[in-house]
């Protein structure tokens, strides 16, 4: 069955992405995509269950199904936990299943739901993968982000033409639109007045530039934008390394910190007022670009045209060395306790001086 038979009045879509964070705010864009020439269309996805609240900005989301990959990944709960995940993928018959996800395991699942088709990369992360899909489609090559990848795999499944260009953000999801604005409120930021948000953490040690370059940043920028406040977000795990950069500063009304106070609706809702977002490569940096939010990114080990923030608004800062985009989840070259040799060669001021030139043209 291809694209143009897919004519009943409510398609079923099983859409195969469990993680992570960004990359599921990658795969919505190809989602609205489809709904574009399906708009009764029923979407299921496959998820892990961490990130499922991001699903409350999938439209025609009918269910999340979660992907139990702890379970999966231990001997004494995988047969439980693979037969509870088997049931519940074969309990509806679907009309179209794509896998974004391009892994053994998440291709595996799709191939044990009852589909018509089921659609995958001809050149998934795993090279196994491809032996499930039905419909394997070759990316052309000019096609890098990887939102632009399964933009075009989705426009590949309906038969029509894809040619990239800047996405609407996201729509307001209105209940945490309001906690957003309340917790602002609550940390004297009133709605329009301009502040930076920032996300220090990352999940690679390779990703993380030190507190101390954001401390220095966050001061040469508040020096040049005196009207200019910084609200620092973030998961639960960064709250204590936040409470250390506050502290760098003498002015408690100007850096505040509500890192790990937000569920991901509201942290997709903050970045929406966000002026700008100062950032290490991660999942939230994602949400931004999503959300039409200007996004100051530091990039060392991986590549920002293929997996930085979406879209031409965005000041992407990577040093030019030799080692760059190396891909190591730690560096490689550094002795104990030495910074890696791609946050040294960043300096503060300048990329300080950089965004308030961005935030002030923006103004």
């Amino acid at each position: 069955m291809n694209g143009s038979e897919l004519n009943r009045e409510s398609v079923r879509i099983l859409i195969i992405k469990p993680s992570s964070l960004g990359d599921i705010f990658h795969t919505l864009p190809a989602v609205s995509l489809l709904l574009k020439d399906y708009p009764d269309a029923e979407i299921d996805w496959l998820i892990n269950p961490a990130f499922a609240d991001a699903l409350k900005y999938c439209p025609n989301l009918r269910s999340a199904i979660p992907f139990p990959r702890r379970e999966l990944g231990r001997v004494s709960s995988f047969i439980p936990a693979f037969f509870r995940l088997y049931r519940q993928i074969r309990a509806r018959e679907y009309d179209l299943i794509i896998d974004f996800q391009g892994l053994f395991r998440s291709a595996i699942f799709g191939w044990f739901a009852r589909s018509f088709r089921f659609a995958g990369f001809a050149a998934p992360r795993e090279k196994l993968a491809k032996i499930f899909y039905g419909d394997a489609c070759i990316v052309p090559e000019k096609f890098i982000h990887a939102v632009e990848r399964n933009c075009f795999l989705a426009s590949h499944v309906m038969e029509t033409h894809y040619t990239p260009h800047e996405l609407p953000p996201l729509q307001i999801y209105k209940n945490a639109a309001t906690q957003a604005e309340s917790m602002l409120q609550g940390i004297g930021i009133q709605r329009g007045e301009a502040f930076i948000g920032v996300m220090h953490d990352a999940r690679w040690e390779s990703k993380c530039w030190p507190e101390d370059f954001f401390v220095d940043t966050l001061k040469a920028l508040l020096r040049a934008m005196p009207e200019l406040k910084a609200v620092i977000l973030g998961a639960p795990s960064s709250f204590d390394s936040a409470e250390r950069i506050v502290t760098a500063f003498d002015d408690a009304t100007r850096v505040m910190n509500l890192a790990g106070k937000t569920d991901i609706p509201v942290l997709v809702e903050l970045l929406r007022h966000s002026s700008g977002v100062l950032c290490n490569d991660s999942g939230p940096m994602h949400i931004a670009a999503a959300v039409s939010t200007p996004v100051f990114g530091l990039f060392g080990p991986t590549d920002p045209e293929r997996t930085g923030p979406y879209g031409a608004m965005h000041l992407k800062f990577q040093p030019d060395i030799p080692c760059i985009k190396c891909l190591k989840r730690s560096c490689p070259e550094c002795e104990e306790g030495e910074l890696p040799l791609c946050h040294r060669s960043i300096d503060p001021v300048e990329t300080a001086f950089a965004i308030a030139n961005k935030l002030n043209s923006r103004s």
